[in-house]
């Protein structure tokens, strides 16, 4: 077609069956059905859509009937069907379908092609219809399907989609046809401390839920998940969605690590990710909830119904009507779902309670067994003029979000820095126990071509995991042999756990190459990385083995030791064999070596080359191009550790039976592949310092230590800065173990902040101030200003301090826990609040600044926020940051300096201006670290606030300010005490 239809719930595509090789007998005695707007009995064209059922019959029947019509046509490419009430398709209906129930879903298995019509006979019960068999075409209609597919999903699968189909290797059905994982089993209960149920949600992988964020950040607090049949998981790790912010229906999605991975087993089976391609929803939607059986209950139970539908996104008061003034959600983001399933509302009123949240949306395909998450609730509301008979519910949309969430679980990422596995740096590296004729070695990597125009891909070569995303090969293993150009990333499919090709298991993982790394001068260094688009998981079943130092040279010298090779045999054959194999060879001596090399190449062996011999012509080498040779130490305290000692290059043939394996050595090239591992790219002193800082911390049931207290939600490197009355003067971040960020306005009060107090309840004294150099007091341009203490804290997993923002890190568009100062009603001195808002851009805080203060503020390095909370004189000071929970890290995004009204916008909102930091991290960084600038400008001292501005009198903040120009021209502010 020209344009593509738009589905809806009278819009929906027939399912086809792919199995080309199914039996048309099958099929004999079926009924399915058939549609047209053909001619009726009185002999004119229907003017509404008539349907009919038809049992297919025997060729057989069909042939006896009218030989002459129907035996020169009668063959596989075709079936027969026909009643005997006189019920059949008529002129005017060939080319519709013939439709097949297949439990959940129907199935286009015919198309109408002729009919027989009798003048003579009109009223003869017995028709008969000859239908196309659509299974013989399968492969034609579905290459005029890839034509019009984007090339790029048809080269590569979703991580997810992988993971769906290793998922899929456990599903197994009982002799009725019924799947063993059909009672839902993924569906997963999160309770808090004393056992109740605070929500729901979902198994998607082993060791990771997907639920709501609103449900972890509820006052109910869940600490643990509850899995039918297989007990309690703790958290070891909460990640919220970075744009999810405090009572909001958008982007409301959280991803929980269990401590420990869940055994999975045929009838425990994690659910799919829906995506754009997967995503079916004119589907039968089923969703599914644990409940108590009332409020009051504590009895929880699996409830299902399937009576669910797609709305349109109006119907969702709370969608349409976004009060947010920076809204970054899309009306992709989210589902509304119409349920006409009121019994089951009625039976459990808890279904509108914030327990069901989480509760899942899914489609399930009982032919696979498996299940395709679609959506999770988020909210249950009124619909926009939908009868009170039903139930409209918001979902999180899974296929708008399923990029974050494969980020999440899968760590998926362009580029992850990697250690050498050295023996002196990883003691987790080449472990494994082989024995018997147990091949499974899991550093071994099956690679595979990928064919661009069919997709199909083919075993080749071999290589060896140095690193979750890094894998060792030779060089003729990932160039065009012929141009010598190396190949493209998508030409490569890494398989990881696979040791019977016609077999898949669970532990199996499938990669793609993201990057290709030739050594530069690979025609005579035979040496190759590839770089996974995604990590593989680690240990028990996939792990990487060590390398050894290129300076061991009692190592490298393998003459004489066992050394094992292992592959697919494709360099003996060329073609693979079923299974993987290894097998112990002998390292031929330097001499015997260049001896072959000589006779055999026509050149010398180089140190980094290696020789082994197969004397017997029974021996076959089981290796393929860039299989490992891996060495175990027998003795010493690296007992029992596998070592990667080279790569197999070629397999060479001598006069009489003898054959001979080339081998390359690692030992030249362990300072190449270390480059290649680790990234040298130079850092930024506060980057590097904010490493240092995350390595320190710690978490408590998947709660990062450091994140503070779940009361208030103010996290302990957030400062109070008090007078030398011990009196709260205004807010400030500790961002290293000396030095404190607040704004220029704070440290300008008359009752300038002398001491500062850590969230521990320690007060201690500051020792000076410094403003940026470039503030403005009237604009607040560059109101920043750092505090040193006189006594740096000592850091612990409880107080870890901020990192700092710049423009790699700053992410404007995510949600920011932001950190005030709220004067409740109850009391008349404000306290610190901290909540999840957004942070405007600079286009979004010009269209809500008033236009007089347009020209006052939003210089490129300011932004805005938006809240009725907040107060002109208790915003500076207020810190704004990200949140990363994954590494429990605090980022400072923006520094608070004043607030603005605009009563335009109604209910007087206030608008506060914020400083961001990341435009002023160079002076920033010179300041907090002054050891690492040893050519930066000399900071000016200025003389200490007199008491006479803490008495109340009229006080200018450059009264006391001694101004000295140093030699760089920069006018610098510094205050010490």
């Amino acid at each position: 077609m020209r344009l593509p239809v738009e589905y809806s719930s009278t819009v929906i595509p027939i399912c086809l069956d792919q199995n080309v090789d199914r039996d048309l007998r099958e099929l004999e005695g079926e009924r399915g059905w058939v549609t047209g707007w053909g001619k009726t009995e009185n002999g004119i064209l229907s003017e509404v859509l008539r349907t009919a059922s038809l049992p297919v019959v025997k060729h057989l029947e069909c042939l006896l009937n009218d030989r002459l019509l129907f035996g020169h046509v009668l063959n596989d490419n075709v079936f027969c069907a026909g009643n005997r009430n006189g019920t059949s398709p008529f002129p005017g209906d060939s080319g519709g379908g013939m439709y097949f129930n297949d439990g959940d879903r129907w199935i286009l298995r015919g198309i109408i092609a002729f009919g027989k019509i009798n003048e003579l006979r009109v009223n003869d019960p017995l028709k008969f219809t000859m239908f196309v068999n659509i299974q013989w075409y399968m492969p034609w209609i579905n290459e005029v399907f890839a034509e019009s597919e984007p090339k790029q999903d048809k080269r590569q699968k979703r991580i997810s989609e992988l993971e769906c189909e290793r998922f899929q290797t456990l599903t197994r059905k009982r002799r009725n046809g019924d799947c063993f994982n059909n009672r839902f089993r993924h569906n997963v209960m999160l309770v808090n401390e004393k056992g109740d149920l605070v929500c729901n949600g979902v198994l998607v992988e082993e060791s990771h839920v997907v639920t709501t964020c609103k449900c972890i950040r509820s006052a109910s607090h869940p600490v643990k998940v509850r899995i039918e049949a297989n007990g309690d998981k703790a958290f070891a790790e909460i990640n919220c969605h970075p744009k999810f912010v405090d009572n909001s229906k958008h982007y409301d999605l959280a991803i929980l690590k269990l401590n420990a991975p869940v055994r999975l087993s045929n009838d425990l089976i994690p659910a799919c990710l829906a995506n754009n391609w997967t995503e079916n929803l004119y589907d039968i939607l089923v969703q599914t909830s644990f409940v108590t059986e009332s409020l009051v209950s504590d009895h929880m139970t699996l409830v299902e119904t399937d009576e669910n539908r797609i709305s349109l996104y109006e119907v969702c008061d709370s969608l349409r009507g976004s009060t947010r003034w920076f809204n970054r959600s899309d009306q992709t983001g989210e589902l509304c779902v119409i349920s006409s399933d009121q019994l089951i509302y009625e039976t459990y009123p808890v279904l509108r309670h914030s327990s069901s949240s989480g509760a899942i949306l899914q489609t399930s395909n009982r032919r696979s067994c498996m299940s395709t998450i679609v959506g999770l609730k988020v909210s249950n509301e009124g619909g926009n003029g939908i009868p009170d008979r039903f139930s409209v519910d918001i979902y999180a949309r899974i296929s708008s979000h399923v990029d974050w969430i494969e980020q999440i679980i899968w760590n998926v990422q362009p580029k992850v820095d990697a250690l050498l596995p050295s023996l002196d740096v990883d003691f987790e590296c080449g472990v494994y126990d082989h024995e018997g004729w147990n091949d499974e070695w899991p550093w071994s990597v099956a690679i595979f071509h990928r064919n661009p125009s069919t997709g199909a891909s083919t075993l080749t070569c071999s290589g060896t995991l140095i690193s979750l995303k890094h894998v060792l090969t030779t060089a003729e293993c990932v160039v065009n042999r012929t141009t010598g150009i190396p190949l493209p990333e998508e030409a490569f499919e890494l398989h990881f756990g696979l040791y019977h090709l016609d077999q898949r298991n669970v532990n199996e993982q499938v990669r793609y190459a993201s990057e290709v790394h030739v050594h530069p001068e690979h025609s005579v260094n035979n040496v190759a990385i590839l770089v996974t688009n995604w990590t593989v998981r680690s240990p028990p079943y996939v792990s990487q083995i060590c390398i050894v130092p290129e300076n061991n040279a009692d190592f490298w010298n393998l003459e004489g030791k066992r050394v094992y090779v292992t592959g697919w045999q494709t360099v003996e054959t060329g073609n693979p064999n079923n299974d993987h194999q290894s097998w112990s060879i002998h390292i031929l001596g330097r001499e015997a070596c260049d001896e072959v090399s000589l006779s055999l190449l026509g050149n010398q062996s180089t140190p980094g080359q290696y020789c082994s011999d197969y004397p017997y012509e029974d021996d076959l080498s089981i290796a393929d191009r860039g299989s490992g040779l891996y060495h175990r130490y027998l003795e010493g305290p690296l007992l029992g550790i596998w070592v990667l000692a080279g790569m197999v290059s070629s397999e060479v043939k001598g006069n009489d039976t003898d054959r001979y394996t080339m081998i390359v050595s690692l030992q030249p090239y362990i300072k190449w592949i270390d480059g290649i591992l680790t990234d040298r790219k130079t850092r930024r002193i506060s980057e590097r310092e904010c490493d240092r800082f995350n390595s320190m911390s710690q978490k408590a049931s998947g709660v990062c230590e450091n994140a503070g207290s779940t009361i208030d939600g103010n996290p302990p490197h957030v400062v109070k800065l008090l007078n030398e009355d011990r009196k709260f003067v205004c807010l400030g971040v500790l961002v290293e173990e000396s030095h404190i960020l607040t704004s220029c306005q704070c440290t300008r009060h008359p009752h300038r902040p002398t001491k500062a107090e850590m969230s521990n309840h320690s007060v201690l004294d500051v020792s000076g101030i410094i403003c940026h150099p470039d503030n403005n007091p009237e604009n607040f341009y560059s109101d920043v200003a750092v505090l040193k203490l006189a006594t740096p804290i000592q850091v612990t997993s409880q107080l870890i301090p901020a990192c700092l923002a710049n423009a790699r890190t700053e992410k404007l568009k995510d949600a920011m826990l932001q950190t005030l100062l709220v004067r409740s009603l109850d009391s008349k001195k404000p306290s610190p609040q901290s909540k999840y808002e957004y942070i405007g851009t600079e286009e979004e805080c010009d269209k809500i600044l008033p236009p007089h203060y347009k020209d006052q503020f939003f210089t490129p390095n300011q932004a805005c926020v938006i809240s009725p909370r907040l107060e002109a004189d208790q915003f500076n000071g207020s810190i704004v940051q990200s949140v990363d929970s994954r590494a429990c890290s605090f980022t400072v995004v923006g520094i608070g300096s004043s607030a603005v009204d605009n009563s335009d916008l109604g209910s007087i909102p206030n608008i506060g201006i914020v400083n961001r930091v990341a435009l002023a991290l160079d002076w920033i960084e010179e300041v907090v670290w002054e050891e690492e600038f040893p050519t930066r400008p000399n900071w000016t001292l200025v003389e200490k606030v007199t008491s006479g501005a803490a008495a109340g009198r009229s006080y200018d903040p450059l009264e006391h300010l001694y101004i000295v120009v140093s030699p760089l021209l920069l006018i610098n502010c510094l205050l010490i005490f």
